[in-house]
C-alpha cells in the first residue's frame, strides 16, 4: 500500500493548504499576474531539477504535456474565480472531473480488471455522496448556486478530469516525472503570460508588491508538490482507486474549510455528518480493496 503514502500527502497539499491560499488570494486584484507568477516558480522549480537530471525534453510526448500544461493556465484561473465565489459551493460540480476521468480509463486502459466487490462498494459509496452534496446544494440548504459558479467549476472540472488520464498515461508509460513537471509547466507558464497580457482577460495592472509575490512563492511550492503527488499517485494505482479518493477529499474538506474558516455555511448539521460517515466508509472500502 506505499501508493497510499504519495495519495495523502497530494491530498494535504492539493485540498487542504492550496484552497485556503487560493480563496485568501482569489480576493485580491491581478489574478491572472498571480497565476502567471504561480506558473513561473513551478516552472523554475523544475527546470532547477531537470537540469541535474537531464533527459530528452524535446519529443512528441512532451508537446502534448505542455499543450496541457497550457490548458491547466486557464482551468486554474477558472478554480480561483470559483473559489473565490465560494469554496464549499464550488466542491459540488467536481464530481465531473471524477466521471471523466474514470471513464476514459474504463475505455481507454481497461481498468475494469481492479474492479472487486469492495472497490465498487466504495465507488458507490462516494458517488452517493457527491450526489447528495449536489441536491444539499441545489435545494439551497447551504450557498446559493450562481451561473458564474457553475460556469468556473465545470471548466476547471472537464480539463482536469481529461488531464488525469493523460498524466497516467505517461505515469505508466514511463516518462520521467521531472520530464513532465517541467513540460507542464512551461505550458501553464505560457498560457498564464497570455492571460496577464490580457489576450483573453481584460488588460490589469501587472505589477506585484514584493509581499504578494512572497506569498504567491509560498503557494506554488504546494502546487508544484501537488502535481508531482499526483503523477507518483497516478503510477503506483490505476486512476479507478486513486481518483475516487480524490474525489471525496475534493468534496469534503473544501466545503469544512469553507464552512469552518470562511463561515460560508451558516450550520453543518446532521445530514452533513451522514454525508461524511458515507465518505470515511467508501474511502476505507477503497483503500482496503487495493492491496498492491
Amino acid at each position: 500500500m506505499f501508493w497510499l503514502i504519495p495519495a495523502l500527502l497530494r491530498i494535504s497539499t492539493e485540498n487542504v493548504i492550496s484552497p485556503v491560499l487560493i480563496k485568501i488570494f482569489s480576493k485580491l486584484p491581478s489574478t491572472s499576474v498571480r497565476l502567471t507568477y504561480q506558473f513561473f516558480f513551478c516552472f523554475t522549480f523544475s527546470l532547477l531539477i531537470f537540469l541535474f537530471a537531464p533527459d530528452n525534453l524535446l519529443n512528441k510526448n512532451v508537446l502534448i504535456v505542455m499543450l496541457f500544461g497550457f490548458m491547466n493556465a486557464f482551468a486554474a484561473y477558472a478554480q480561483w474565480k470559483a473559489y473565490n465565489l465560494n469554496l464549499s459551493g464550488s466542491m459540488i460540480f467536481n464530481p465531473l472531473s471524477g466521471l471523466i476521468s474514470l471513464g476514459l480509463g474504463y475505455v481507454f486502459l481497461k481498468e475494469f480488471e481492479y474492479l472487486n466487490l469492495p472497490l465498487i462498494t466504495g465507488i458507490i459509496f462516494i458517488f452517493l455522496v457527491s450526489f447528495l452534496s449536489v441536491m444539499r446544494q441545489i435545494t439551497g440548504y447551504r450557498s446559493n448556486i450562481n451561473l458564474d459558479l457553475f460556469k468556473w467549476t465545470v471548466f476547471y472540472s472537464l480539463i482536469w478530469g481529461l488531464e488525469t488520464f493523460v498524466t497516467r498515461i505517461f505515469a505508466i508509460g514511463g516518462m520521467p516525472i521531472i520530464n513532465f513537471v517541467t513540460a507542464f509547466y512551461l505550458g501553464s507558464l505560457s498560457g498564464g503570460i497570455l492571460l496577464s497580457k490580457g489576450f483573453i482577460i481584460n488588460k490589469v495592472n501587472n505589477i506585484l508588491a514584493y509581499r504578494d509575490i512572497k506569498n504567491i512563492f509560498i503557494l506554488s511550492i504546494f502546487i508544484w508538490l501537488s502535481l508531482v503527488l499526483n503523477y507518483f499517485s497516478l503510477k503506483l494505482a490505476p486512476i479507478t482507486v486513486i481518483v475516487p479518493i480524490f474525489q471525496l477529499s475534493g468534496l469534503i474538506l473544501p466545503f469544512l474549510i469553507g464552512a469552518l474558516f470562511f463561515k460560508e455555511v451558516k450550520k453543518i448539521n446532521r445530514f452533513d455528518f451522514v454525508v461524511l460517515l458515507f465518505g470515511i466508509v467508501g474511502g476505507l472500502l477503497i483503500i482496503l480493496s487495493y492491496q498492491v
